[in-house]
């Protein structure tokens, strides 16, 4: 996403009495409102989560999936991980278990961790830091390139099937064999989308699965939305070996129509706003929280998003014309044209919003 996507605002500091806790206002919502966390309570429902998690039998099946995975690429472990997408785990239950999730495989490998959400709060990047995981400091988009002959596993927790495509387009070569990816299954997005969109939206995903393994996981943890439709994707040897140069030479950088039409509305409306910030725009402050609201999931398409995403082209096709006009009347002023309504009336028209 461009940067302009998040839009940060800074609080004033608070007392020394309440250093424990941290206080993040969220401009993304049509109204800003305040969240406060306590560290030390969060941290400890997270290591409670953890423990729930590696005691399950889900997880279980997933280090059975592991193994194999690394067995067929003759790897001994895992030695980093990359996870993007992990959203607000202080508050959401479900963030907080694929947080656990990662824990435990964080501790399983003894693996470093690198993560990025835009939407982490300054506490809990604070937290991140104190359980041992490095945050990236950029938006990146899922375009990380992977430490080369590491073993690298890729978490992306029902995260948007463009991240993957990213990541997937950035370390377009043979070396993929390194990269282990955990996120929505591939297959399912293949099987639920028509190849036009996919083509588009995931073109790297639709050309890279047929020399793909996959390997699903039973959905048996109590909470079903929490892992629900989630594999374990690895890129063999000898699959890779099999293509090409052509092949990894057709690797264009992706580019998405919804991203395009948020950067062009940002765009806009910073040529036509009298705020001296973007941030004080209350504005860009409801586009921001709409896109967040009806972002793309891989499973996940409904008619609200459609209507979102026709209604911010219909308001960026708005701001033109009204760019349009501008440019129209300043190139034409004082030179001695009639207005609209001049000639309307010369030629006996009555316009529409005329009260005669």
């Amino acid at each position: 996403m461009p940067d302009d996507d998040f839009i940060h605002v800074k609080t004033k500091k608070r007392s020394r009495r309440n250093t424990d806790t941290t206080q993040k206002v969220l401009a993304t919502g049509s109204e800003s409102h305040k969240v406060n966390i306590n560290k030390g309570t969060g941290i400890r429902r997270i290591l409670l989560t953890k423990n729930e998690v590696a005691t399950s039998d889900y997880y279980s099946s997933v280090l059975i999936k592991l193994n194999q995975g690394l067995k067929q690429l003759n790897c001994l472990g895992v030695k980093e991980i990359i996870c993007y997408g992990l959203g607000h785990f202080v508050d959401c239950v479900e963030s907080r278990y694929q947080f656990g999730l990662l824990l435990s495989l964080k501790d399983h490998f003894s693996a470093s961790v690198c993560i990025f959400d835009p939407v982490f709060y300054s506490a809990e990047i604070e937290i991140l830091r104190e359980l041992g995981c490095e945050v990236i400091t950029a938006n990146e988009e899922g375009k990380r390139k992977t430490t080369p002959d590491t073993v690298t596993l890729v978490y992306l927790p029902h995260c948007p099937k463009q991240l993957t495509n990213n990541f997937l387009w950035t370390n377009w070569g043979p070396e993929l064999k390194n990269c282990i990816i955990f996120s929505n299954s591939f297959s399912k997005i293949i099987e639920s989308q028509p190849k036009r969109v996919l083509n588009v939206s995931a073109g790297y995903i639709f050309n890279i699965i047929p020399y793909t393994e996959e390997f699903s996981l039973d959905n048996s943890f109590r909470y079903k939305d929490i892992f629900n439709d989630i594999a374990i994707h690895i890129f063999p040897h000898e699959r890779l070996a099999s293509l090409s140069q052509d092949f990894w030479n057709l690797c264009e950088e992706p580019q998405y129509k919804v991203v395009r039409t948020l950067r062009q509305l940002i765009s806009e409306i910073r040529y036509f706003s009298s705020e001296k910030k973007l941030q004080d725009s209350l504005l860009v402050k409801y586009i921001m929280m709409q896109f967040h609201k009806y972002k793309e999931t891989d499973q996940q398409l409904c008619k609200a998003q459609e209507e979102m995403k026709f209604l911010a082209s219909s308001y960026l096709c708005y701001l033109h014309s009204q760019r349009r006009y501008k440019e129209i009347c300043d190139q034409y002023h004082v030179k001695g044209e009639r207005s609209v309504k001049e000639t309307a009336d010369m030629m006996g028209f009555k316009l529409p919003h005329d009260p005669k």
